[in-house]
């Protein structure tokens, strides 16, 4: 169940984003990428996508590494 607090777009965007990060044997899901293509252009699909690899690149780097965030100011 989604929050109310997230329009259509947004709703999408975290849906894609959960699958593409749990990306498994099959990818993404036909009904996940239908309903981002229904609200999100082209354009910004792939904008979309290359944010969540590029988030996703640096969370498993920091995993790999053990690497802590920074506690200075």
């Amino acid at each position: 169940m989604w929050t109310p607090f997230f329009d259509e777009r947004e709703r999408a965007a975290l849906a894609l984003t959960d699958a593409v990060t749990r990306l498994g044997e099959d990818g993404v899901p036909d009904d996940v990428w239908e309903t981002a293509a229904k609200v999100w252009s082209e354009e910004e699909l792939i904008d979309l996508i290359m944010a969540i690899a590029t988030i996703n690149v640096w969370n498993r780097i920091l995993v790999a590494t053990r690497k802590q965030p920074s506690t200075q100011e």
